[in-house]
């Protein structure tokens, strides 16, 4: 199923384990730095998330959001709403390996489009895959623009299924005032539904990706806008959603309607510099990078530390304890779900020299030790019920790791119809109820993969 950043900031390691926040539409404006597209406000993974997107999944940075959209307004008293009951998580299963099935290419999805017509109109599509505990969601995205750019439209439509192979179309998102290069980016699952979350235009000045558009669903088919300023970071589980701008504050909420926010500043963590952070099961738990008091006098810029804090609620925060400690002139944290019971947190150090170090935990305060160094430099992919560990290799031979009782990572053998399309940022795997999905670069066929355990 299953969540981008600053790249400039991030070390080599991590830079790739963060890949997954980034869509192939950042690639529409290398030509010239050129700002934002004003048309749209938008909200925010990938990352992952429940799920990562085919295009990329939201990841962690630690960098300021250069964003000038005033953040949600905190929600006072709590939200009313009554949000729907935690999803019921899938029994998970024992992977000792993964078999592959080639798709049809007649599976109910319409064929892409890429034309011009006479008077110079340009009419193009675009596809993300995304996986969660039902099934998968497509969405093709058709933009067209005229021939003095002048006049841009943008449709979105989803269409999903339980098995992968076939799909059902559903109604198409409220797209009203975005800009005609809007993608959904990335889709994340916690008690009150999916929550898919987008962007326009992206800007090549640096700075995290900011996302300005939600849209929420419990069944992939029918969806709701929900109009929110933007994040740089957004993920959800069964305890509620959570985003953040990669500052000291954090947003939280149950339904994904209503949002609490949360100044991590002023839980003792002052100079705090929030990476990221995750739901689940036992809380939230918030990444970050956070400056280590100077010794003595006259010191320069002060050095940081990876560190992580937990919640029950969102209201109250404690800090927990990571061991071995790392230090360095920079530091960054990440932390995802492999399943809702159980986390994996990434801390790293660079300047002279990178550190990286890893640690799982099962109730986000306690976290030991994970000494595989596959963790830094794959994709870590989950439904809610059980997570993955995906390469990204550019020949399409994609290796797999499932997680034992330990959630030590175990490599699977693949039989049957490996998949044959080279993967790219446009067509990553993903992770549904049904097991493993690559898409092929336009999205028209699907390699499944499930697993040979029980």
């Amino acid at each position: 199923m299953n969540h981008e950043v600053e790249l400039d900031r991030m070390p080599t390691g991590l830079r790739r384990c963060t890949r997954l926040a980034l869509t192939a539409l950042a690639l529409l404006s290398l030509a010239a730095c050129v700002a934002p597209s004003a048309s749209p406000s938008v909200a925010p993974s990938s990352g992952s998330g429940v799920t990562s997107a085919a295009s990329g999944s939201p990841s962690t940075t630690a960098t300021a959001s250069n964003a000038t959209a005033t953040p949600p307004p905190s929600a006072t008293p709590p939200p009313t709403a009554t949000a729907s009951p935690s999803p019921t998580l899938l029994q998970a299963p024992v992977w000792t390996g993964v078999h592959w099935t080639a798709g049809p290419t007649s599976n109910g999805l319409p064929a892409p489009v890429n034309t011009t017509d006479a008077a110079g109109n340009t009419t193009s599509t675009d596809t993300q895959v995304f996986g969660w505990s039902n099934g998968f969601v497509v969405f093709r995205e058709t933009a067209v623009m005229t021939a003095d750019d002048d006049s841009k439209s943008i449709a979105i439509v989803p269409y999903v299924s339980a098995d992968g192979l076939t799909w059902t179309k559903g109604q198409p998102l409220d797209v009203k005032g975005l800009d005609a290069w809007e993608v959904v980016a990335g889709l994340v699952e916690g008690p009150a539904g999916i929550l898919a979350y987008g962007h326009g235009e992206l800007a090549t000045c640096g700075g995290p990706t900011t996302y300005n558009s939600l849209w929420l669903s419990k069944d992939g088919l029918s969806w709701s806008r929900i109009d929110k300023s933007t994040y740089t970071y957004i993920d959800a589980g069964s305890s509620g959603y959570v985003a953040t701008d990669y500052s000291s504050d954090i947003w939280v909420s149950t339904d994904g309607v209503a949002w609490k926010t949360v100044n991590m500043a002023t839980a003792g963590t002052k100079g705090i510099l929030v990476d990221g952070a995750t739901a689940f099961a036992g809380g939230f738990v918030v990444a970050a990078s956070v400056p280590v008091p100077a010794e003595g006098c006259g010191t320069g810029t002060s050095p940081k530390t990876p560190s992580l804090w937990w919640s029950r609620d969102g209201s109250t925060w404690s800090r927990d304890a990571l061991s071995p400690a790392l230090t360095g002139s920079q530091a960054s944290a990440s932390v995802q779900r492999i399943n809702d019971n159980t986390l994996l947190a990434v801390g790293t150090t660079w300047g002279k020299v990178e550190t990286s170090r890893a640690w799982t935990s099962t109730d986000g305060r306690v976290w030991t030790s994970d000494p595989d160094p596959q963790v830094f430099s794959n994709n870590l992919l989950t439904n809610g019920a059980y997570g993955l560990l995906v390469s990204n290799p550019e020949n399409g031979k994609v290796s797999v790791w499932g997680f034992n009782r330990d959630q030590r990572l175990v490599a699977l053998p693949q039989t049957g119809d490996l998949p044959t399309a080279p993967l790219t940022d446009g067509n990553l795997p993903v992770l549904g109820s049904a097991g493993l999905m690559v898409p092929n670069t336009d999205g028209t066929r699907f390699w499944l993969g499930t697993p040979t355990g029980s």
